[in-house]
C-alpha cells in the first residue's frame, strides 16, 4: 500500500512540476490568435497557412498582434493557462495553453473578438470565423 501511495504522490508531483514548466507564455497565445485571424482572412485552414501569409499581409499581421497583445490577459493555473480577451463586458476565454501548445477555442467570444477586430481593419479585409 505504501508503494502505491509513494508512486501516486511521485506521479502527481511530476505532473504538477511538468505542467507548470510547460505552460506557454503570452506570446504563444498572441501568435496562435493572430494565426487564427490571418487564416480566417485568407479563407484557408490554419494547417494550410504557410509563411506566404506573412509575406502577403505583414502590416495587417503586425497590427493584429499589437491589438491582440494589448487586450489579451493570460491567467496561469496549476497545469494550464487560459487566454482571456477583454470584450468590454468582462474577459472571456479564447485560448487554452497546456504542454507548450495553445488551443484556440471556437466560441461566441472568438466570434465577437473577430467582429471587434473587423471594425479596426481596412474595409477590404474580411475576417470570416
Amino acid at each position: 500500500m505504501r508503494r502505491i501511495i509513494k508512486f501516486v504522490t511521485g506521479l502527481g508531483l511530476v505532473f504538477l512540476i511538468g505542467g507548470n514548466l510547460t505552460q506557454p507564455d503570452k506570446k504563444a497565445h498572441v501568435e496562435a490568435l493572430t494565426n487564427r485571424m490571418v487564416s480566417a482572412m485568407m479563407n484557408v485552414d490554419i494547417d494550410e497557412m504557410s509563411a506566404v501569409s506573412e509575406d502577403i499581409m505583414p502590416g495587417v499581421r503586425n497590427k493584429l498582434e499589437i491589438i491582440i497583445n494589448s487586450s489579451l490577459n493570460v491567467k496561469n493555473h496549476v497545469l494550464f493557462n487560459v487566454g482571456e480577451y477583454d470584450l468590454g463586458n468582462g474577459d472571456q476565454a479564447v485560448t487554452v495553453g497546456i504542454l507548450n501548445h495553445v488551443f484556440v477555442l471556437s466560441n461566441n467570444a472568438m466570434t465577437r473578438m473577430a467582429s471587434e477586430l473587423q471594425n479596426i481593419m481596412p474595409s477590404n479585409i474580411k475576417i470570416n470565423i
